[in-house]
């Protein structure tokens, strides 16, 4: 699992999240991935991501079925 620090329109989260894929739509990308905190898939900017560590906790697996697509909250705002 990775612990990541990032920061959107002014506000700062740190979030546990078991990392599935990056990837790249319409010129950004994302970091994709299950937030543990809101129980839910979630594609993370990777601009708005300012820092990553590996933890010691290990991931589940998720199906590619799962992913979803971006939310409008998730998209990058200044990019």
């Amino acid at each position: 699992m990775l612990r990541i620090r990032y920061s959107r329109e002014g506000n700062t989260t740190t979030a546990d999240v078991e990392p599935v894929m990056v990837a790249s739509t319409n010129g950004h990308r994302y970091l994709i991935g299950w937030r543990r905190l809101r129980n839910d898939m979630r594609w993370l900017p990777v601009s708005c991501i300012e820092r990553a560590s590996a933890t010691r906790v290990a991931c589940s697996g998720y199906d590619v079925d799962e992913i979803g697509i971006p939310s409008v909250t998730e998209r990058p705002v200044n990019n």
